[in-house]
């Protein structure tokens, strides 16, 4: 084909996938304000977390860190648990100490569990505790009230968790017919 020439015209037709699917009817999907989790995580404020690390709780078994944390307004109790696992990584997981029903935890996610390592304890105070990974590059500083988590590595501040005061878990809770029981 020549520079002169053109190309044949051609024409592709698709079906759009989405034609049909939009709503005018707004009515039928929810507002923000009427998500009690998105009206409840508004509550929040910068640097005024509810969380309170109760560090005297810090047990250390199987090369897992575990210590419980309260919400200080609703007194949900959380287990954090921190987890040395081989090649200088650090794993965190928050659930509740109590749930009302066992969360759903994904399968499969992991081919294995990942080889864990025992932390060292290096800093156990009232308001700090400072466990180190057992490659001794890696500390996690948890921080009692506010509740805070600062990972570093060679003293270089990697990552933070409720560094700003942010952190909302959701707890499971009773369905709102069964919550208040109505007298008549």
């Amino acid at each position: 084909m020549t520079s002169q020439e053109s190309a044949p015209n051609l024409t592709v037709q698709a079906e759009d996938p989405l034609e049909g699917l939009l709503l005018e009817d707004k009515s039928q999907f929810k507002t923000c304000s009427q998500i009690g989790f998105y009206r409840r995580q508004k509550l929040l404020h910068p640097d005024q977390s509810p969380y309170l690390a109760q560090l005297d709780t810090l047990k250390t078994e199987n090369g897992i860190a575990t210590l419980n944390i309260i919400h200080q307004r609703t007194k949900v109790p959380l287990q954090l648990q921190v987890i040395a696992v081989e090649g200088n990584i650090v794993r965190l997981k928050i659930k509740e100490l109590s749930p009302l029903k066992p969360r759903y935890e994904v399968p499969d996610v992991l081919v294995k569990e990942p080889t864990t390592e025992r932390f060292n304890i290096l800093l156990q105070e009232t308001e700090t505790v400072v466990l180190e990974h057992p490659s001794g590059t890696s500390k996690v500083h948890i921080n009692s009230q506010p509740f805070s988590i600062m990972v570093t590595q060679e003293d270089k501040a990697l990552f933070g968790i409720n560094s700003q005061g942010f952190l909302y878990f959701e707890h499971l809770r009773l369905p709102p017919e069964k919550r208040y029981k109505i007298s008549g």
